[in-house]
């Protein structure tokens, strides 16, 4: 069975999604140099609320990953594997340029403390891991599980992600833009892509599990 590269965006529901990102991205910058924030579970920091942009923005690249109609999908001899991966890859660029075009939108004519260089390129390194987890994550499960891996990557770097001293511990993306943390979002984010491409998809017989 042919399926037309417009049904499968649809059932992807990318229109939604890509307006949903755009609209997160707005709404974040909006605040981004403000001091909300959410403490480690022993106290010892906080993360910036505004942090959270590129989780949510991986979280979003989750819900892309599956089609509406998986068992469709199943019977399909159209090359699924590589229409999903260019489908999260557009999804992917898209959202970065969203972010870079925007910082300097909000930094040239609303922000009085604009976005800083360390701030944009934590922001970059962030999306991108999670962009990555989110798309493994969709490869790996269906229905309510396809958020488990980026929740858990959430919990682990706000729970967990800091020394005693206050500095972030290399596993919390969220806050660090080091060599070893764009070492780490690239290979996520490449893992990513390879998932969507060679790995088989079960979302029809995991729809109802």
């Amino acid at each position: 069975m042919e399926i037309p590269p417009i049904t499968f965006f649809r059932t992807r529901r990318i229109k939604f999604i890509a307006f949903l990102s755009f609209a997160f991205i707005i709404g974040f910058a909006s605040f981004y140099t403000h001091s909300y924030s959410i403490p480690a579970f022993d106290y010892s920091w906080e993360t910036p609320l505004s942090y959270l942009l590129g989780p949510i923005l991986g979280c979003l690249c989750a819900l892309a990953v599956n089609s509406q109609a998986p068992c469709m999908e199943t019977l399909a001899v159209a090359p699924i594997g590589l229409f999903r991966a260019l489908t999260l890859l557009s999804l992917c660029l898209y959202q970065i340029l969203l972010i870079v075009l925007i910082r300097f939108i909000a930094n040239t004519f609303i922000l009085e403390v604009p976005i800083t260089h360390k701030q944009f390129i934590t922001l970059i390194f962030a999306t991108l891991a999670f962009q990555g987890i989110g798309m493994i994550s969709g490869a790996l499960f269906a229905s309510h599980k396809i958020l488990l891996m980026p929740a858990i990557a959430i919990f682990m770097c706000i729970g967990f992600g800091f020394n005693t001293d206050t500095s972030p511990r290399p596993f919390h993306i969220l806050v660090t833009h080091s060599p070893a943390s764009l070492i780490i979002s690239v290979l996520l984010w490449v893992s990513g892509l390879l998932a969507l491409k060679f790995l088989k998809l079960n979302a029809c017989e995991n729809l109802y599990k």
